[in-house]
Order: structure tokens, then sequence, then C-alpha cells
């Protein structure tokens, strides 16, 4: 990451806290997603066809 305190080190640190970022949303949006189904079970699921 480069010394503390550089950029290259700014720049590793603000990567590390995006990838955090984007997977608490990931599992927030999973989690919102099976509560939906749960709301609704004849939406599809996974190998699931409603027609």
């Amino acid at each position: 990451m480069g010394k503390a305190g550089s950029q290259a080190h700014i720049d590793g640190v603000n990567a590390v806290i995006r990838r955090s970022k984007i997977d608490q949303l990931t599992l927030a949006i999973e989690a919102l997603y099976e509560s939906l189904l749960d709301l609704y079970p004849d939406e599809e699921k996974p190998g699931h066809r409603v027609e």
C-alpha cells in the first residue's frame, strides 16, 4: 500500500473502505430480497418458474 500517509497508502485505504461499503450494501440488498420473498412466496425463486 505504500508508506503511511503517502498517496498510495491513502488510495489503498480508500479502496478497502469502498470494498467494505459495497459488501455491506450487497448483504443488505440480499436481505431485502429474501424478506420480499417471505412476504410474497409466489414470486419467482431460483429454480422455480412462475407462469
